[in-house]
Order: C-alpha cells, then structure tokens, then sequence
C-alpha cells in the first residue's frame, strides 16, 4: 500500500494507523507489549545500505507503515506490500522530478519530515544518513535512529564531497555553501530530537559523538552472508564495484592496475563510469550491471577486492570476505574494522595510486584461506542483527519507560 500526504503541507492520512507488534520471545522478554511502531527513512529509490537496514526493520516489524520523502516502487520490488507513506515531495507537482533528482530538493527535506505526524505511535526507528532523524515525535514516543553517517554533505569531509559533486562555477558555489550551512544548522538542531543513537560502526559512532554530542551503540548492518557459502573457484583476476561516483575513488584503482597490468573487473553504474573506460588499459574490463544470482560467483573468483574509499562500514566488503576472498583496502573508516591484515585482507596506509600499486605487487593469495574469511563475514550475517537489534530495542524501551516514571532526561546508556 502507497499512501501519503494530504495536499502539499496537510496531515499525514493514516488509515488504519499503526502497526501492532507483539513482543514476545524475539526480544527476549517475558513481557507482552502491544506497540505502535512506525519506520522512517531519507528516500526510497534505490536498494543501498540504508534500505538493506530497512528491510530487516520492515521484516521485524511488518506491520510498521515506513515514512519516506519519495519512492520509487519499481527500483524496490521487496518493500511490495509494505504501507509507504511519502511526503509532499512524491506528489504532483513535485514527484515526477524529485523521484529522479531527490537530491536537488534538500532544502525541502527538513519541512518534509518535520510535516509528518507521529501522534500515538510508541516506537519509532529512522534508518538515516541525511533528514529522516529530524522527525518530530510527543514525549510519549521513543525515537531510535539508526545512523549510516551523519550528513556527508554538511559535516565530515564536506568540503571535497561538494566539490566533487557540485558544478564548478562561482554563483553555484555560493548558493550551495549557504544552504549547507543552514542544513548544517538544522540537522545539529535535528539530532537533538533523537532519544536513542544506533551507529552502524565505530568509526560512525565517533562521528555521531563528534558532530552531535550525542552516544551511540554500534550495530553492524546486516549482511546476507549465507548466499556465498562454497561459491569461492579462484580465478585469474581482482574485483572492484559499486556505484561509479567520484567519492569511491575508482580513479585510484583505474591507475594502478593501468600500473601494474593486473587483471581486474569493475562492476556497477554512475556518472564516473565513461570518464574511467576512457583512462583504463585493456587489462580493466567494465562489467556493468550484475544481477543479484551472478554477485557471488564473481566474487568467490577473484584474487582479492578492492576498496580504496573511506567506507563508513561497508556492506560489500563482508560480501567479498563471505565469498573466501580477500580485502585490499584503505585503512580508515569501516574498512579498518573489517579487515585484520594477513588474515583477511591487506590495508593501505594512504589513499594513493603509489600504495594501492605496491600492496597488488607484494600480494600473496597463499596468504589467505577462504574458510578463515567466510568464518570472519559470518559474524556480520543478518540473524546477528535482528538478535542484537532486537535485543537492544526491548532493553531501550525498558530503560525509556522507567526514566519517563521518574521524571529525569532520558539516556541511552544509563
């Protein structure tokens, strides 16, 4: 069910409003507590991280209606089913537009979900990297946000970010820089509405700290490993992918192995993709779009994967290791977590062609047992983070409870 907005601006229309969950021995409780549970994320239109996130949220809580700014059915075919309720943004004459360009309308985002009303819900969870946590929920709601990152675009490494992705020319420049900074404004103002912070690694926990002020509890994202299980028949190449953009430095891989004449495939779509076939050597094969059925084998054939980007946990990175190989990647950000040197990858010390180049020369498969990564990717798989999730949800809501009897400012890790 698609429902949404009334008019631009209106009140939420609700229908039967409320998803009723049961929480029974899932959340380890003997208590039996009928919730109204809502879900909440930034926008529907691709199947990334944070909808892999939302997915596990939506399965747990199948009757939790999801707020978003704007959906895209088509892109995601497993939320069929689902209540989506959108925002004013997804209706005429707005959604044609912002479906396609979401990103060009986040000035509007703030005001989106700040215009949805959350009035008799008990739970609600956000999986967010941008506005979703802004939300504004009554004292009798516990909000948990989920956190990717904190906005990319107005706190860490702002700067390159919106060089890298905004036009190069002087009145751009300043627009831009004026309205980061009055979403930098509001989404510090933002993370203050949230009761609860889930980080989705160390490394963005200490950005949530950083940034907002605020403590948090590392949940790893899930990771459906056991697609990959026996899929490892070593083949004579490496592996790179994902979204071809500018912050995941493929430039750095491209010159490398033009370096070396390594063989490597490159899966995946985006605006650095023709830029990059123009740069490669005949040893760089671009593979496009894989289908979901073909992701394993690729992956359980490859010398190593690559990573030469700052990851903020890196979803793709457990896959790799779940199919039995091996990481070569930077060591900051998630990546850093992930992997433990000479057992289940190689780490870079700096973000260069120069270095990527001399861990491929120096790299010995011989080093690395595929039963040993598939061990490690297993730890990440998704029955962890529904237990852990689950978990933390009915502890979270125990502790929110008893501080609301007792009249004092909720936290998290009291």
């Amino acid at each position: 069910m698609h429902t949404g907005t009334k008019g631009y601006f209106g009140s939420v229309q609700n229908g039967t409003y409320g998803a009723h969950l049961i929480i029974l021995g899932c959340m380890h409780s003997s208590r039996k507590d009928e919730l109204k549970v809502a879900l909440v994320t930034d926008w529907m239109t691709s199947f990334g991280g944070e909808n892999r996130v939302l997915l596990e949220l939506s399965n747990l809580f199948p009757k939790a209606p999801i707020y978003t700014t704007v959906y895209r059915p088509e892109e995601l075919p497993m939320f069929k089913g689902r209540e989506v309720i959108t925002s004013f943004l997804d209706k005429p004459p707005f959604s044609w537009f912002a479906r396609k360009k979401f990103q060009l309308f986040l000035p509007f985002m703030p005001l989106a979900f700040e215009s949805f009303d959350f009035s008799g819900y008990d739970l609600v969870i956000s999986s967010n990297h941008s506005c979703s946590k802004g939300i504004i929920t009554n004292t009798d709601t516990l909000h948990i946000a989920y956190c990717h990152s904190p906005m990319r675009y107005a706190w860490e490494n702002s700067h390159r970010y919106l060089k890298e992705n905004t036009p190069h020319l002087p009145f751009v420049k300043g627009a831009v820089d004026r309205m980061i900074h009055n979403i930098r404004i509001w989404d510090r103002l933002a993370s203050d509405r949230v009761d609860a912070f889930i980080g989705n690694s160390s490394y963005i926990a200490g950005q949530i700290a950083k940034f907002y002020r605020r403590p948090s509890t590392v949940i790893y994202p899930p990771v459906d490993t056991k697609r990959f299980a026996g899929t490892f028949d070593k083949q004579n190449y490496f592996l790179a992918g994902g979204r071809l953009v500018p912050n995941k430095r493929f430039d750095i891989i491209v010159d490398a192995f033009n370096a070396t004449g390594l063989p490597l495939k490159i899966f995946g779509k985006g605006p650095e993709r023709e830029r990059l076939m123009a740069k490669a050597k005949s040893n760089i094969e671009f593979l496009g779009f894989i289908p979901e059925e073909e992701v394993p084998t690729l992956f359980g054939g490859a010398r190593a994967f690559i990573v030469p980007q700052i990851e903020d946990f890196g979803i793709v990175t457990v896959e790799a290791m779940a199919a039995g190989t091996p990481v070569i990647g930077l060591g900051k950000g998630g990546t850093a977590e992930l992997v433990i040197p000479g057992k289940t990858g190689v780490l870079m010390e700096e973000q260069t062609a120069e270095c990527l180049t001399e861990k491929l020369l120096a790299f010995e498969d011989s080093l690395f047992s595929p039963t040993v990564l598939q061990d490690h990717a297993a730890q990440f798989d998704t029955q962890r983070f529904i237990t852990q999730l689950s978990q933390y949800v009915d502890d979270t809501l125990l502790r929110w409870k008893q501080s609301r009897g007792r009249g004092i400012v909720f936290d998290q890790h009291s």
